[in-house]
């Protein structure tokens, strides 16, 4: 699933956890030339869903947030 926010470009894929066999969103953040550099930020979310579009649709809402937010520093792996 991609798409654009507040010219940010989001693309949100569902990641398969073979133990478990439920999907985790997996999301890249472009984001806007600032001084003339672009920003790319990806995460992997822990929490888990029953479908892979369950997980997109969760990647896509927590990327819309983490932009509405200011873009906080997000969590190091």
């Amino acid at each position: 699933m991609t798409g654009t926010y507040k010219l940010h470009l989001i693309t949100s894929t569902a990641q398969l956890d073979p133990k478990t066999r439920r999907s985790n969103p997996k999301v890249s953040i472009l984001c806007p030339s600032e001084r003339g550099k672009q920003l790319m930020k990806r995460v992997l979310l822990k929490k888990s869903f029953e479908t892979p579009e369950e997980a997109e649709r969760e990647g896509v809402a927590f990327a819309q947030k983490w932009i509405d937010d200011g873009k906080p520093d997000l969590p190091q792996p």
